[in-house]
């Protein structure tokens, strides 16, 4: 049983699995929108949010709180 396993595994190596998600997350934050499957969109998820999260925190270090 798969239960509170987190990593989506894509059946794909971790090296592939890893770079295929950095080019993705890439490509969304360039481009604001991807063309992919929906599995592979929610694995995307979890990266971009945590990649936004550590923008904002860096911007209220250089700035301070709005």
């Amino acid at each position: 049983m798969r239960h509170r396993c987190r990593v989506h595994q894509l059946s794909k190596p971790a090296d592939q699995r890893r770079a295929l998600l950095r080019a993705l997350t890439t490509e969304l934050i360039r481009n604001g929108r991807i063309t992919t499957t929906r599995t592979r969109a929610k694995a995307v998820r979890s990266e971009v949010d945590r990649m936004i999260t550590l923008a904002r925190m860096a911007l209220y270090r250089l700035v301070g709180k709005p």
